[in-house]
This record gives structure tokens, sequence and C-alpha cells, in this order.
């Protein structure tokens, strides 16, 4: 039988007049990726919250690690690392003097974590470069590597791909699959786009209006879903010899500067392709014919019209 990292029963969450969460019933096995899809406003960040102990609920239990008492729980919450949408690093700070301020104020004195923390979520040549300077896939990594830092068995992570470019989307993405894989590190990630977490989730669980409305392992989702692969380019021509010639994909969609492949590609090594050949890449990104109308079916529709 499988053990469950997080549990949690009957929670309920008002905050004045305004229900947030109502009566959430969801279970976190380990070992397992779960990305947590509802629109802006759903109850997502709320929900992660009271997981790692931000806010506390109304109503309802949350067991974390087998343990639901109050001293159990705040024992059980340094097993959980946390990545807000906003990292919360200093600007004005490199990458290891952020580590090492992370490090301070969690008590951890290890100066070996500095290095290799670092070389963990593949800042190595980022030298004494400013916080403030970094790309936001950049950024993101060194967020990840903190919340790493005191080794947890569980990683929250609330929106952590909002606004990333493609090459970021895919550095997130290897990276989470490495803590997750090297580790056994349980990963719950939060997102309002279905599409950026298909490469990745093992799991999904869905949130709308503040009620869970679905939990499904990715092998139940593709059995609904059909997905396709669009982006834009100024060298099309590039790009259809790499799918003829890498993939012997020949028959695509092309109108103008766009391309659509609906055949099966790994879109994160195509990534990776198209980035080392210098194609410059203005949109990539997967659609899910149904993936997305599903989610809009599962919510009824009408009030995301």
């Amino acid at each position: 039988m499988a053990e469950n990292v997080v549990r949690v029963s009957g929670l309920t969450k008002t905050f004045g007049k305004n229900t947030v969460l109502s009566n959430v019933n969801i279970s976190l096995e380990r070992g397992k990726i779960y990305g947590f899809i509802g629109q802006n406003g759903a109850g997502k960040t709320t929900m992660i919250n009271h997981i790692n102990g931000l806010l506390f609920p109304d109503e309802g239990e949350i067991e974390l690690f087998g343990a639901s008492d109050s001293k159990g729980l705040v024992n059980a919450r340094k097993r959980i690392g946390t990545v807000c949408e906003h990292a919360g690093l200093h600007d004005n700070y490199n990458a290891g003097d952020n580590i090492k301020l992370n490090m301070k104020l969690r008590g951890i004195k290890n100066d070996k974590l500095i290095d290799q923390t670092i070389a963990n979520v593949g800042l190595q040549g980022v030298g004494k470069k400013k916080f403030r300077n970094y790309s936001m896939g950049m950024k993101q990594r060194l967020a990840i590597g903190c919340a790493m830092l005191s080794g947890p068995d569980l990683l929250l992570l609330d929106e952590p791909i909002n606004g990333l470019d493609p090459v970021g989307i895919v550095e997130i993405r290897n990276l989470l699959k490495q803590i997750n894989q090297r580790f056994g590190v349980t990963i719950l990630i939060s997102s309002h786009i279905l599409t950026e977490l298909h490469e990745l989730a093992t799991d999904y669980i869905m949130i709308d209006r503040g009620q869970i409305i679905d939990c499904l392992s990715a092998a139940q989702l593709d059995a609904k879903c059909h997905r396709r692969l669009r982006l834009r380019t100024n060298d099309v021509k590039k790009v259809l010899d790499i799918l003829a010639m890498r993939y012997n994909i020949v028959n695509v969609y092309v109108n103008g500067d766009e391309i659509i492949v609906d055949q099966p590609v790994n879109s994160d090594e195509l990534a990776w392709v198209l980035y080392n050949e210098r194609v410059f890449v203005s949109e990539y990104h997967l659609e899910e014919e149904s993936l997305e109308n599903y989610f809009i079916h599962r919510i009824g529709g009408a009030h995301y019209a």
C-alpha cells in the first residue's frame, strides 16, 4: 500500500464571508509529482499555505507524514520545502550569498552545501552575478535549490513556471524530475496552465472555486487527450529540416511563421535542439486538444468563458 505524505480531510477555510476552500479532501503519495491545477483564485495558494503551516483551517484536518497533532505537525513541516511565486531572495546577493543567508535563517551549518547546491541547480557559471540580473529561469532554479537545503521529503511549488520562456520551462522540468528521481522527493506544483505540467506530473489534482473537482493520474488524463506542439519561428525551413532529419516528421501544418506538429515528439528535447541550433523561437507550447477542454468541462465552463 502506498504511503501518504499528506492527507487533507474536510478542510474548509473562510476569509470574512468568502469561502476560499470548501470540504477539501486530498492525499499525496510518496514519490509522486502532483500537478495542482486551477484558475487564478481557485484556492491553490491557500491550500499550499495550509500544508506548509502559514494558514490554519477553520474546519477539517491535515496529516503530514502520519502526524496530525500540533507538535507532530510542527516537526513534520521541517521536512517540507516551499518555493513561492515570488522567490523572496535578496536582489543584491549572488547565488552563494543567498544560499548562506538561507542556511543561517534555518540554522544549517554545512559550508559544503553552498557549492553542492549551486552545482545541483546548474548555476556554476554565474560567478558573482547578482540575483537581480538573473533570468527568470535562473531565479527559480536558485529558489528551488534553497528550498532543498534542509533535504525535504516534500517540495511545494506555487506557480514556479509562470512567465518562463521555453528553455526556462524545460530547465525547471528537468531539475524537478532530477530531484524527484534522485532524492525520492514528493512534489506538489501548482499552475493555472495545464499544458506546462504535462511533461512533468505523474498525477493531477484539479480545484475550482475552493472545491476539488478531480484527481487522476497522468495515464488517465492522457487517455482523454490528444496533444500537439505549436511554435513560431523566423526560420521555418530550418525547423522543418530538423523535424524531418532528426524525428522523421514531415507532415506538419505551416502557416507563415507558425508550425503545428500533431505527431508524437519529445517537446523538451526539441526545445534544446532548436536552442543549440540557434533557431529563434517566439512561441513554443504544447496544446491539448481536449486537455483544456476537459478541465473547462469539469468546471462547467461558463464562468471562465
